[in-house]
């Protein structure tokens, strides 16, 4: 079938993607239509992000982010695509229950949390052990005025909103709106590790 062109630019430590171990059950949901998706994305623009994984102290490796890269990567194999071998970079975890937390914070634009996921009771793992960790420095814009008048009928709602500004327009989010971009931001630089190409990386995304 092909040869997927697998990036890594930052000259990163990589394996094949089969060494990779499981780690999140059914922490995250996701369906077989959001995964061709990914595939056809992987064999048509290449495999771009690396993954994040926790290297235990018998040198195995397990996925922090990157559980549904994989498993597009398994049924490309499966199809007959040559897989080369995978970047990756080590997240620090104390044990592997830290590793499980960490993979809350990862985030995937593939597939949605699961809020009744068996591993946070398998691990006893705590709303208080989930607290938020910080999403890295978006600078939003903040020079604008807070008595800037936004016409039409919801102008009400956008007081007191943060506000983006890009190409000369502005954009009002709520805080889950903001979290949320944070969020793939965030996931975007550890990835990619440069801010460039993330407006693209938004607009590929539904």
């Amino acid at each position: 079938m092909g040869k997927i062109k697998v990036y890594n630019l930052s000259k990163l430590q990589t394996a094949d993607f089969e060494l990779f171990q499981e780690l999140q059950g059914d922490f995250k949901i996701t369906t077989p239509e959001k995964i061709d998706k990914l595939k056809t994305r992987i064999v048509n623009a290449g495999f771009k992000y690396a993954f994040q994984v926790w290297k235990d102290p018998e040198g195995l490796l397990w996925i922090i982010d990157a559980h549904h890269r994989r498993r597009a990567l398994k049924e490309l194999r499966d199809e007959g695509y040559e897989i080369p071998e995978i970047p990756y970079v080590l997240i620090q975890a104390r044990g592997k229950k830290e590793a499980v937390q960490e993979i809350a914070f990862a985030n995937s634009h593939y597939s949605e949390i699961n809020p009744k996921a068996m591993i946070f009771e398998e691990y006893e793992i705590t709303e208080d052990d989930l607290e938020l960790a910080e999403l890295g420095n978006f600078n939003f814009s903040n020079n604008l005025s807070n008595s800037l008048e936004v016409h039409g009928d919801d102008s009400g709602n956008s007081k007191g909103l943060d506000r983006l500004t890009f190409a000369g327009k502005v954009v009002f989010m709520t805080e889950d709106e903001k979290e949320a971009l944070l969020e793939v931001y965030n996931n975007y630089l550890n990835e990619a590790a440069t801010n460039y190409g993330f407006v693209n990386h938004l607009l590929s995304l539904e």
